[in-house]
């Protein structure tokens, strides 16, 4: 097997062995996550949910003590109202915690929800019972309507007692015996109003205790009953001197009793105790019943969020020693097949790694004195074959070195025709010479076009800020042309409010008679738009006068024009003469073309005797090439036989260029075109 090959497979092994581990940890990680998902979006979502249920019930039943304590109905509505959205919240979020819940869970939603259900029927009624505010609206009326009827009561009272004072007999009677008949009922009718109002005020104040309010309501019309009778018998007991006041005390009397009837019966309805019995009994039994429900479905949820836990924690430590083990195997497969490579490499190799580098090392520097040390036995190792690859070098050297001799005499006779060659290029540079002084004929010609050329373009600049000039003066009549018409625009127009004020001047004075004070203010504005005519007419006139100047300037400088364009075509003819000139001097190039062309022809019988040398260097060129086919090799001969001595290299390569017979030197001479500067003359060898 190839190294490529135990490294590709051990690699291979490696990278699935890996791929297997990483795949594995991802499937466990991928589990991990699906069950810290459940956690999260179920479990923990569904004790968040129920946390929050209990949360918003607890703030409703909090309300609904406060609402029984709150004095005015606007307080309660407000207090009802936020129980009644929290109560719509409460339903969200039980729906939302139906969806996070397991099936065998929604049993106990709903028990909560009946539960649920019965506390809010039960906190209604708290609210109807409550809002009946009972005590409130009894105190109320007996505040404020019982006690102006009371009032009035005790006014006629006060006028009965004042009356039977009055009496000198009664009061004479009263004072000996202190107890008479008249006196006796009037006492009597005074202290049982008063029991009778105190009874009330005892009834309300009871109010917490039921039985105490029907007791004391049941004496309140007891003493009632008594008063009407106490009542009866002062009538019949007071003379008739009486009753005028008996009837206002028994009127006043009409009016309060349906006030004290209306707090007892108000007290008797007793809705706060109601509110707070159904409260602390229905609704406070029913709320407590779902929360037991919700609590028990958080403990289920606790319960499963530790089990979850622990099966994350098993399922970290099954995958940790999955990788653990993943980690242990890749490590000792990849260790013994590192041994395995290196063994099968020292073997290739035949020893050391740093020895053989160093063996290479020299016989790349030319040293194929190197002795190389193998393992005996050994054939197939890379130092053997070196061993034998450098007993033959030493051999292919010594032919490649007989055969460079024969290449330097070679390298003699090429030197001979180099210096023909060298006598003809000679007589080439004279006649370059020749070539030259034409050249510098025609270079001068071209400058002095060159020269005229630039005259002209300066005159043609000239020619170019006259016309500008031109063009902005123009430009200026333009401007003051418009100018006169703004102008003529502002005399129509003046003309025009000239006749709008003659006209009003005319009718002011027919309106005037022999009052003409507007005629005078209406002439006034008249006369100042003539003056604003003749100013306006003014200006016309300067303007018309810079026009006609403006127009002169523009006429002499074309007249400029005329002699820079005479002077231009005068240029243009001189560099027609020197046109001329520039082709005398190509016939003097073609006269030194013809003795380069005898010159060509020395060159080519040299380069027959060189072509003759040349067949030798060939003869030894193959000798060379067989001597050096010993080695299968992709580089060029030359490149193997450079430890032999440079300079019969050097010859060689002079041998081997002149493959092709030249065929003469030929030059190229193109003239440039009239606009250019000078000519480009080009040499072109073929060969």
């Amino acid at each position: 097997m190839t190294l490529k090959f135990k490294l590709s497979a051990v690699f291979t092994l490696v990278v699935l062995l890996a791929a297997a581990g990483i795949g594995l940890g991802i499937l466990k990680m991928g589990e991990l996550k699906a069950e810290f998902d459940d956690v999260l979006s179920r479990k923990v979502r569904g004790v968040e949910l129920a946390n929050e249920i209990r949360t918003e019930s607890i703030q409703i039943a909090r309300n609904e003590k406060v609402l029984l304590l709150e004095p005015r109905k606007e307080q309660k509505d407000a207090r009802a109202a936020d129980m009644d959205k929290r109560a719509e919240k409460i339903e969200g979020l039980v729906a939302e915690l139906r969806e996070v819940s397991e099936p065998s869970d929604q049993a106990l939603l709903d028990a909560f929800e009946k539960e649920w259900e019965n506390y809010l029927f039960a906190s209604y009624k708290v609210r109807d019972a409550s809002g009946l505010q009972s005590i409130l609206k009894a105190r109320e009326t007996l505040q404020n309507e019982g006690v102006e009827s009371y009032q009035a009561v005790a006014a006629a009272m006060k006028k009965l007692k004042d009356q039977l004072i009055a009496n000198e007999s009664a009061a004479a009677e009263f004072g000996g015996m202190g107890g008479s008949k008249e006196y006796a009922a009037i006492a009597e009718l005074e202290a049982a109003i008063l029991r009778i109002r105190v009874n009330v005020y005892s009834t309300l104040a009871s109010a917490v205790d039921p039985e105490t309010v029907k007791k004391l309501a049941d004496r309140t019309h007891d003493r009632i009953a008594s008063m009407m009778e106490t009542l009866a018998v002062a009538e019949q007991a007071l003379p008739d001197v009486y009753n005028d006041n008996l009837v206002e005390l028994k009127n006043a009397g009409e009016i309060w009793l349906p006030y004290i009837e209306l707090g007892l019966s108000k007290s008797l309805e007793n809705g706060d105790y109601t509110a707070l019995q159904i409260s602390n009994n229905a609704a406070a039994n029913a709320r407590r019943t779902a929360d037991a429900q919700l609590a028990t479905l958080v403990e289920r949820l606790q319960v499963r969020m530790t089990n979850a836990q622990t099966n994350v924690a098993a399922a970290y430590e099954m995958s940790k020693r999955l990788q653990i083990g993943a980690l242990i195997v890749m490590t000792l497969i990849a260790s013994s097949a590192a041994i395995w490579i290196v063994r099968g490499i020292y073997r290739q190799l035949g020893g050391e790694p740093a020895y053989a580098q160093d063996v290479l090392t020299q016989i790349a520097e030319g040293d194929l004195t190197v002795a190389i040390k193998t393992r005996e036995g050994d054939s197939s190792s890379l130092l053997a074959a070196l061993a034998n690859m450098t007993a033959r070098l030493k051999d292919v050297v010594g032919d490649v070195t007989a055969a460079s001799r024969n290449v330097a005499s070679g390298s003699e006779e090429m030197a001979a025709s180099s210096e023909q060659l060298s006598q003809g290029a000679s007589e080439q540079a004279a006649s370059s010479e020749e070539t030259s002084a034409s050249i510098e004929e025609m270079a001068a010609t071209i400058n002095q076009t060159a020269e005229n050329t630039n005259q002209t373009e300066s005159i043609a600049r000239k020619a170019a800020q006259d016309a500008e000039t031109s063009g902005k003066a123009v430009g200026e009549a333009v401007s003051a042309m418009e100018t006169i018409a703004d102008k003529i625009m502002v005399i129509q127009e003046i003309a025009r409010q000239t006749d709008l004020l003659a006209l009003n001047a005319a009718v002011e004075a027919a309106r005037a008679g022999d009052h003409g004070r507007g005629f005078a203010v209406v002439a006034s504005e008249v006369r100042k738009l003539a003056e604003r005519s003749q100013e306006a007419a003014t200006e016309i006139s300067g303007l018309s006068g810079e026009t006609v100047r403006s127009a002169q300037a523009a006429g002499e400088l074309l007249n400029n024009l005329v002699p820079d364009i005479q002077k231009t075509a005068e240029l243009v003819s001189g560099i027609s003469s020197a046109n001329v000139e520039l082709n005398a001097g190509a016939g003097q190039i073609s006269v030194a073309i013809q003795q380069l062309d005898t010159v060509t022809q020395q060159n080519s019988s040299a380069a027959e005797q060189m072509s003759t040398a040349a067949v030798g260097l060939s003869e030894q060129a193959e000798l060379l090439q067989k001597t050096i086919s010993f080695f299968k090799l992709e580089l060029p001969t030359e490149t193997l036989g450079a430890p032999a001595n440079t300079q019969p290299s050097v010859a060689l390569k002079a041998a081997a260029a002149p493959e092709k017979k030249p065929e003469g030197v030929v030059l190229d001479v193109t003239s440039a075109d009239d606009d250019d500067d000078e000519a480009d003359f080009i040499r072109v060898a073929n060969g």
